[in-house]
């Protein structure tokens, strides 16, 4: 009898013991997981304000998260500036306007995972993928925090260094501007027609506007891309190509090359007719971005008439009050006010002279593009002008690229050569920063390109190579200093009889895309 009692405790032990072990490990959260087991579901709740300024700090709640089988769950959030937190519960800070995401990821004891759609938070303003046009780089910087093509160029007439290229499909329009939005997708516009294209040219969408000329597109925090029409329409069009709203000016004639946006709205210059003479004024307007005109300044009362003009570049310093150029530039706050008026004259000239694009640093300081290069300070007040340029002349349209410690603007010079032919060099020169300012060190030695009649623009990557285009497209090396004085140096140039090039702009994948008569070119690594 001991013995059959002895015998059935034994067989209690060698059964009940992997029973004991598998039930602790189910404790434990290991093992296999039952058939059927079904992953938790994320449900995901934000705070009320996902659309804001920077730094904006977000609330999110995942406590609506379930478990079918009412399981433990663990919470994990991913943002898109690349940081993570555990937490049913849990706040994130973002910064830098564009569109913003969080993905939650739940999981069970048994490592089950779901998790949730992005939800995406927007900071005012315009996004920071697309650059350099003036409607993106509110600053006017030209600088892009995306790297840029090294590019080997030695089997460049093979087609080796363009390996993205093709036709818009209008024969009879040029590219005007080019701008990279989410995703990867290229805007541009042509005649009466936006574009959307993948980067290697196949086609997403057009929307046409009845016989009216479109400027140059911007992309706003959520994607949707905004225009103005010639005739003093602006549109906002979602990124799937739906229509959100349309402000008509009336008889307007749009006066710049594109429109821009700080965080309080979108700003767009009109001259109050549809004509170029320059005597019958104009207005710069701010819509908010629900499409309401919030307010209306009128320029000619602060700058009168301009004898060199070609258009109104505004631009936003870093405390967010709005910078426009022209005989009189005018420094205005976000509520449309006037902040200071100012002037520049040369000490031997009776007259004021006219300033092209405002350039401003992360210090609120402000370049103009002129022969002079002439330096305000975000109160209007006169720092420094670099009187060594001249005789050079500008592209009063094209700004030059400030990275914070070099500026460097595109200019021209035109002689006569030795056989008596008149030849335009294309020129670059860079100043360099000295003591916040408080000193200019004289211009850098000048590198002559191929001859080209004038500069349509330029741009500097994450690691300070500057892309210029004219009738040809240059590399130019990071800078650097040498007995004092700031100098760069040719990487490469590609060029080709007759190609009138649009800016260039540097996607997020590296690589530099650009009009050239009516096609698209792109080109990288």
């Amino acid at each position: 009898m001991k013995h059959r009692i002895s015998d059935l405790l034994l067989l209690l032990v060698i059964f009940a013991f992997p029973v004991f072990g598998i039930l602790q490990s189910c404790n434990d959260g290991g093992g296999v997981a039952p058939d059927g087991n079904l992953a938790p579901v994320p449900v995901v709740k934000t705070s009320v304000d996902t659309v804001g300024t920077s730094p904006l700090t977000v609330e999110f709640d995942a406590s609506g998260s379930y478990d079918p089988e009412h399981d433990t769950i663990e919470y994990l959030w991913h943002f898109s500036d690349g940081t993570s937190t555990p937490g049913e519960k849990v706040s994130h800070t973002f910064v830098g306007s564009g569109r913003h995401s969080a993905i939650l990821v739940v999981s069970d004891r048994w490592k089950n995972t779901a998790e949730s759609e992005p939800q995406f938070v927007y900071i005012l303003g315009l996004a920071n993928s697309p650059w350099p046009k003036f409607a993106h780089d509110v600053r006017n910087s030209g600088v892009s925090p995306n790297p840029g093509p090294m590019m080997d160029l030695e089997n460049a007439d093979s087609g080796g260094a363009f390996p993205r290229h093709w036709t818009s499909g209008l024969t009879d329009a040029p590219i005007a501007g080019i701008v990279v939005g989410y995703d990867g997708v290229i805007f541009y516009t042509q005649a009466n027609r936006l574009h959307a294209r993948k980067s290697d040219g196949g086609y997403v969408w057009d929307y046409i506007v009845n016989s009216e000329i479109i400027t140059w597109p911007a992309v706003l925090y959520d994607g949707s891309v905004v225009f103005a029409t010639l005739n003093g329409i602006i549109y906002r069009i979602s990124s799937n190509r739906e229509l959100i709203w349309k402000f008509n000016f009336g008889e307007k004639y749009f006066f710049g090359p594109t429109i821009t946006a700080s965080e309080d709205g979108i700003i767009a210059p009109f001259r109050f007719e549809k004509t170029q003479i320059h005597d019958e004024g104009g207005s710069l307007n701010c819509l908010g971005f629900d499409g309401i005109l919030k307010w209306s300044f009128p320029i000619e009362d602060v700058r009168g008439t301009m004898s060199i003009s070609t258009g109104i570049y505004p631009a936003i310093l870093p405390n967010g009050n709005i910078v426009i150029n022209g005989e009189a530039p005018t420094i205005l706050s976000p509520d449309g006010s006037v902040v200071s008026e100012f002037s520049y004259q040369k000490p031997d000239k009776a007259y004021v002279e006219y300033l092209g694009v405002p350039v401003i640093n992360s210090d609120g300081l402000i370049a103009f593009t002129h022969p002079d290069l002439p330096i305000f300070d975000a109160s209007g007040n006169l720092v420094k002008a670099v009187f060594e340029l001249e005789p050079v002349s500008v592209n009063y349209g094209i700004p030059g690229v400030w990275d914070d410690d070099f500026l460097t603007l595109p200019t021209y010079f035109t002689y006569d050569d030795d056989n008596g032919d008149s030849v335009t060099d294309f020129l670059l020169y860079t100043v360099l920063q000295d003591g916040g300012f408080d000193e200019f060190i004289s211009k850098s030695q000048p590198k002559v390109f191929e001859p080209s009649e004038c500069v349509f623009g330029a741009c500097e990557d994450v690691n300070g190579r500057i892309y210029v285009s004219n009738f040809g497209l240059h590399s130019v090396s990071p800078p650097y200093v040498e007995a004092g004085l700031p100098r760069r140096y040719s990487l490469w140039s590609y060029t080709r009889e007759s190609w009138e090039m649009t800016a260039p702009v540097i996607g997020e994948d590296g690589w530099l895309y650009l009009g050239y008569g009516n096609d698209i070119m792109a080109l990288g690594d």
